[in-house]
């Protein structure tokens, strides 16, 4: 990553990721839809230093109340975690999460696979 791409920020100096946005980084595939927090590990696509990570997605339900949330690895704090309601349509989202220093976050989606249609998601970038 050059210095060049590097954009100063609140939350630190951050670097856009050059992935092409009509491929997902993540897809429904991509989760264990069980209702319980499990691990995402980022490190193969985001750089050791790395304090967050931009999400850009959609996710489509087949019916309302369906979630999908986000959380830094291990962070118990309800107040901390960013999350998503599935509705009947398609709901585009940005989302910033922070990791941990391994890389990780966390998520937790509805144990309701067969009324998930969708959760699209690419990485946009990171902060350091």
């Amino acid at each position: 990553m050059s210095q060049g791409n590097m954009r100063a920020t609140a939350l630190g100096r951050f670097f856009p990721l050059n992935l092409d946005p009509a491929a997902y980084t993540y897809t429904k595939a991509s989760f264990t839809l069980d209702g319980t927090w499990r691990d995402l590990d980022m490190s193969a696509i985001i750089p050791a230093g790395a304090t967050a990570v931009w999400l850009h997605g959609r996710i489509l339900g087949a019916y309302s109340g369906l979630r999908i949330l986000f959380r830094r690895k291990g962070n118990s704090n309800t107040a901390e975690w960013g999350g998503l309601i599935f509705q009947f349509v398609t709901h585009w989202y940005h989302m910033y999460v922070p990791c941990s220093a391994l890389r990780v976050i966390q998520y937790n989606a509805s144990n309701d696979s067969a009324n998930i249609t969708n959760v699209d998601i690419v990485v946009m970038g990171y902060w350091t």
